[in-house]
């Protein structure tokens, strides 16, 4: 009888092939590759936020700027949000700095306090990212004033999970200690600017943290961070990239663009205490980087299935980045 059944099955696959159009081919799933452990992307499984929340402070109106007193426009607000209070209502076109942005309408009054709403479609905060890989490792943020923000249509039609660079982040939980060895990829864009971190595993609640096993950071550079170490340093451009990084028994190696940028052989210091993958944060805070995807195998991907993933990562369907 089981062989009976394993002859059917053999029989329908033949079939399959058999009556497949000319010239098409299965589609790829990063869970076709054994083994994946997390797998984010911007464009599935998002939960998100327009509900409004308070400001601190109050703010003082010229014309149609804003001068805050004791705010934080740049940790709270969002370009696209709607501000208002007494006398006070538009949508926010601009932020300068932590105390002075600009609203698309003329307002009267001052020394208000103040709500912001987010917008949908414009501005919505993301309160869930759901782990497509099947493990559960959803990625969360509950704070109003700290939730990254979903943009539409900016890498290949397609949208993105943006940090503000001040405070956002959003992070999932991954135990190092369950690792012997790993593959991590993402898609995605950093924006120019100061020493900050990008992406990190790291212990809980280390949203800036004196101690990861894996740390991105951006500075003029683009910096790897491995076993207590930066072990590369990239010339960094604010264009989308595929990152991938793996390691095995001692050997870790990096691909950008699908291009190797060479190896370095140690071990994984802060692995088993490692907790939580945090995007958008690192050990000198926060980046406002563009999140497309981001999937994380517990092996060294083969060169074969790695590059099944750097295709898929860069096909006409996904990102296409180059």
């Amino acid at each position: 009888c089981g062989a009976e059944k394993m002859r059917a099955a053999a029989a329908d696959a033949a079939l399959a092939r058999a009556y497949r159009p000319r010239g098409q081919v299965a589609a790829f799933s990063p869970l076709d590759i054994a083994g994946l452990q997390l797998w984010l992307k911007a464009d599935a499984g998002l939960t998100l936020s327009t509900s409004g929340y308070a400001g601190t402070g109050t703010v003082t109106q010229v014309g149609t700027a804003l001068t805050g007193v004791g705010t934080l426009f740049l940790s709270e607000v969002v370009v696209g949000d709607t501000i208002s209070g007494v006398n006070i209502s538009g949508n926010v076109v601009s932020i300068a700095d932590n105390t002075h942005l600009t609203l698309d309408a003329s307002n009267t009054g001052a020394g208000v306090a103040y709500t912001i709403t987010p917008v949908a479609g414009v501005s919505d905060r993301v309160t869930t990212w759901a782990d497509q890989s099947g493990q559960g490792s959803h990625a969360t943020q509950v704070t109003a004033d700290k939730m990254p923000v979903l943009k539409l249509a900016i890498q290949n039609g397609k949208p993105v999970v943006r940090g503000d660079s001040t405070n956002d982040v959003i992070a999932a939980p991954l135990a190092g200690a369950s690792f012997s060895a790993f593959t991590i990829a993402w898609a995605l864009s950093v924006p120019a600017g100061a020493t900050k971190g990008v992406w990190q595993w790291a212990s809980t609640g280390a949203e800036v943290a004196v101690d990861p096993a894996v740390l991105l950071q951006r500075d003029t550079t683009l910096n790897v961070f491995v076993n207590g170490g930066y072990r590369w340093t990239l010339a960094h451009d604010t264009a989308f990239h595929t990152v991938i990084l793996t390691y095995a028994a001692n050997v870790w190696e990096l691909f950008v663009d699908g291009v190797s940028q060479g190896t370095y052989a140690g071990g994984t210091a802060n692995k088993d205490i490692a907790t939580y993958i945090y995007c958008n944060s690192g050990y000198n805070g926060y980046v406002g980087g563009d999140f497309g995807e981001h999937l994380i195998y517990n092996s060294a991907l083969s060169a074969a299935n790695r590059g099944k993933l750097e295709t898929y990562l860069n096909s006409a369907a996904r990102w296409a980045v180059y």
